[in-house]
């Protein structure tokens, strides 16, 4: 899912290019590409989604089920910051336009703890039938 803001982040923050390659990451369908942004013991919600997540290899599965769902979908950075290990970082969904914003903490430079706060409901609207299935699901 790749994110068009310039390799700085539209707010100029340099910081935001580890969250804008985490972004880019998803447009590539690889699930390794993703999940190398993430530690072993992530905590992983989306909650737009209604998906909670703990470690890697669920993060995995969710990944794959994400790519099936909404294939090609990209996302577009729109800016954000970091205070220490603590950030947030608002993006596009894009074909679809749907807003969100990404709010976490790092450890050792990858995402210990991150949830993702969107409206599913855009999803369902915009794709009628999409299954937005429980993560136990995948």
């Amino acid at each position: 899912m790749s994110s068009s803001a310039n390799a700085n982040g539209s707010n100029g923050n340099s910081k935001a290019v580890w969250f804008k390659d985490y972004l880019d990451a998803w447009a590539t369908g690889n699930t390794t590409k993703v999940t190398d942004f993430v530690t072993d013991d992530v905590d992983f919600e989306d909650v737009g989604a209604g998906h909670k997540l703990t470690g890697k290899e669920r993060m995995a599965k969710f990944v794959n089920k994400s790519f099936q769902l909404v294939p090609g979908a990209t996302f577009d950075l729109i800016g954000g910051a970091e205070f220490g290990d603590d950030y947030h970082f608002e993006w596009v969904m894009q074909p679809h336009g749907i807003r969100g914003v990404s709010v976490g903490k790092r450890r050792d430079g990858k995402m210990a703890v991150n949830r993702d706060y969107w409206n599913g409901k855009l999803l369902d609207l915009l794709l009628p039938g999409h299954p937005l299935s429980p993560v136990e699901n995948i």
